[in-house]
This record gives structure tokens, sequence and C-alpha cells, in this order.
């Protein structure tokens, strides 16, 4: 994966949760990154991870994950509705744009993570570069050579 197919996956991203923060949303952020670490598959998660988020990261576990752990956990982020005190922007979450959105951005990330070589579901006990409150996820993928961290908040 080249560093233009990862900005535009994190455009593509930018894009939903632009809409997710739209004039109905209250209370209600979302935060995620796709970062490229190059040459650094086989490595260590913590070492991957510092390198991206520095020292102070601590994990808490490190789980094997297949594509479709990350898909369904994309899909739920993504489909989050919150309460009547947070939520996202609900008249995009339940339009046919957002499900458009959504199939297109999973589409694509299915694309990006199949074949693999290692996905690993991330628990980070410090450290987090968001701030979670109602969801995250963090994913290591590693292909070919290279790493990708995946990481994915929600907070009020």
């Amino acid at each position: 994966m080249t560093t233009a197919q990862i900005t535009a996956l994190n455009q593509m991203l930018a894009k939903i949760i632009e809409k997710l923060h739209g004039p109905d949303s209250i209370n209600y952020s979302v935060s995620a990154k796709i970062w490229h670490c190059p040459i650094a598959a086989g490595s260590a998660a913590i070492e991957i991870i510092r390198s991206v988020l520095l020292d102070k990261v601590e994990l808490r576990a490190v789980n094997a994950a297949k594509p479709q752990n990350v898909l369904e956990n994309l899909k739920t982020c993504l489909e989050f509705s919150g309460d009547t005190g947070a939520h996202p922007d609900l008249d995009y979450l339940n339009s046919p744009q957002a499900k458009q959105d959504q199939e297109q951005f999973l589409g694509e990330i299915s694309n990006f993570i199949q074949g693999s070589d290692s996905i690993s579901n991330l628990f980070l006990a410090e450290g987090h570069p968001f701030y979670p409150v109602f969801w995250d996820f963090a994913y290591l993928i590693e292909k070919g050579p290279d790493a990708y961290l995946f990481i994915a908040s929600s907070s009020d």
C-alpha cells in the first residue's frame, strides 16, 4: 500500500467523520487515523506503536484478529447512534448517503487488509492518541515489509 493510498483512505474517513459531526450531532466527536510504518513488519507491537505515538504508549493486550473482526468492529462504530445526550448527526447517520459512504469505506478497508500477513487487535492502557469515551479500537496490520496502525475512538 502506497503513502498515496493511505492518504486517500484517511481522506475518505475524514469526510465520513465530518458528516457525523454535522449540525444534528450533540456532544459527539470521532477521531480516526491510519498510520503507515514503513519496513516495520515483524517488530514488536509496542515498538511499532511507539514509532508513531512516542514513548507514552502502554499496551494492556495484543490479540490476533482476522479481517472480518476489523470490518465488523468498524461497521459497528460507524453506525453508533448514541443516546439523547450524545450522538452523531442522526439525519446523516440514517441517510442513504451514510450507508453508501460506509459501504465504500468498508470496501476500501477490506481491500486494504485482505492478504495481510497478520492483524492484531491492540488494547491501549496508556497513551491513546484520541479520547475514547463511547467506543474505540486499535489494529496493527502487517503486510509485506510494512506495518499500519489504525486507531479510532469517539468521545463527547
